[in-house]
C-alpha cells in the first residue's frame, strides 16, 4: 500500500461555536482512544500477572488519550471564555483559563462534573477504596490543578519529562461539553454531525 502525504489546511475559527466544534473533534478522538485503552487494559487483567506487564507497557493509546482529552477540555473552556467576551489566553494552562470562567458557570460545571463522575464505576470504586481519605483528589478543582499543564507535558513525554494528569479528566470534559450544550441546545446537533463523519 502506497502512503500519500496529507496536508490539512483549516481556517481558524475562534468563535465560541468554532472552538466548540474543534473541542468535540478532540473529544471524539479521546473517546475512540479510550475504547482501545480500556480493551487493552481488560486484556491485561484477563492474561493475569505473568503477562500483565507486557501488555501494559504496550498501551500506546494512553498518551494520545491524555493529550486529546486535555486539549478538548482546553477548547471547551476557550469556547466558554469567548462566549463571556473574556480574552482567550494563548496558553495551555487549564487552571489559569478556568479561573477566568464566571462563578455561576463554574458552579454549574462542577454540578455536571459530579453527575458525570457518578457515571464512572471505576472512579467510584477507586474513591470508595480510599474511604474518604483522599476525597479532594476526586474533586473538579483537583482535576483542573493536576491536569493544568498536561497537554504540554504529555506531548513531550517521550523526552523523559514527568507528565502530570488525572484519570478524572473524562467527567470534567463531559461536564464542560454538557454545560455548553445547555447554553446552546442546537450545538447538540453538531456533536451528532461530527460523530457521523
Amino acid at each position: 500500500m502506497k502512503h500519500v502525504p496529507i496536508t490539512v489546511v483549516s481556517t481558524p475559527d475562534n468563535t465560541p461555536k468554532g472552538l466548540f466544534v474543534n473541542a468535540v473533534g478532540w473529544d471524539y478522538s479521546a473517546i475512540l482512544l479510550s475504547a482501545d485503552f480500556n480493551s487493552r487494559a481488560s486484556l491485561a487483567r484477563d492474561l493475569g500477572e505473568k503477562h500483565r506487564r507486557v501488555v501494559s507497557i504496550r498501551l500506546p493509546t494512553v498518551k494520545p488519550f491524555v493529550v486529546a482529552s486535555v486539549f478538548a477540555v482546553e477548547l471547551y473552556i476557550k469556547s466558554l471564555l469567548s462566549m463571556q467576551a473574556t480574552p482567550v489566553p494563548k496558553k495551555h494552562s487549564l487552571k489559569g483559563m478556568f479561573a477566568l470562567v464566571s462563578d455561576s458557570a463554574r458552579k454549574r460545571i462542577e454540578q455536571l462534573y459530579d453527575i458525570e463522575f457518578a457515571k464512572e464505576p471505576a472512579l467510584q470504586e477507586s474513591k470508595a477504596a480510599h474511604g474518604g481519605a483522599r476525597d479532594r483528589e476526586y474533586s473538579m478543582e483537583y482535576v483542573i490543578e493536576s491536569c493544568d499543564q498536561a497537554f504540554v507535558e504529555w506531548r513531550y513525554y517521550h523526552e523523559g519529562t514527568i507528565a502530570s494528569g488525572n484519570p478524572n479528566i473524562t467527567p470534567l470534559k463531559n461536564g464542560l461539553r454538557r454545560y455548553l450544550v445547555e447554553l446552546h441546545p442546537t450545538w447538540d446537533e453538531l456533536i451528532e454531525e461530527i460523530h457521523r463523519k
